[in-house]
């Protein structure tokens, strides 16, 4: 998509926004870590742009068998925006979502009318009774219904980070 990226020379790199917003969350980022961050971002966006879809990609529980684990990558084996399991090599179709916890955290990490826009976009997966599922599907917007601490958990310390200004650690 023209944005430069990292990617892991042993071939296994489901590159997502995990490691990049939990970073930026709980410890803050080097100068370096944020333009890497940033690059992982700007390629997000600039799926949007191309596909009118909002991508905010990372690994999450889905109730859809198989796997019912998936990670979609930003980049995977040097292709863009592919969807893998783990115990596969295969690339998959589906399932596709707005991942919550990469939404909130990218909105809490580099505000911007792409991130608020990622934000809304998941609105529907929240459930006043059971917390937050991992998203929302990306065509038809319903949510994933998988609702779990690890999406929970993130959007949490997006929360905090939002409110506080700084790093869990710092």
């Amino acid at each position: 998509l023209g944005i430069p990226l990292l990617a892991d020379r042993r071939g296994d790199d489901f590159l997502t926004s995990e490691p990049f917003v939990l970073a930026g969350l709980e410890l803050g980022w080097s100068r370096e870590m944020r333009d890497l961050a940033t690059g992982v971002l700007q390629a997000q966006e600039e799926r949007h742009r191309r596909t009118g879809q909002p991508t905010f990609v990372s690994e999450d529980a889905i109730p859809r068998a198989p796997y019912y684990f998936y990670y979609y990558a930003v980049s995977y084996r040097g292709q863009p925006f592919v969807v893998g399991a783990q115990g596969t090599d295969a690339i998959l179709d589906e399932p596709r979502w707005i991942s919550a916890k990469a939404a909130f955290a990218w909105h809490a990490l580099l505000p911007s009318a792409y991130t608020r826009l990622g934000a809304d976009a998941v609105a529907p997966a929240r459930s006043p009774s059971k917390g937050w599922s991992s998203g929302v599907y990306e065509t038809s917007r319903a949510p994933t219904g998988s609702e779990n601490i690890n999406t929970a958990a993130v959007i949490l310390q997006a929360a905090l980070y939002g409110a506080s200004g700084r790093p869990l650690v710092q």
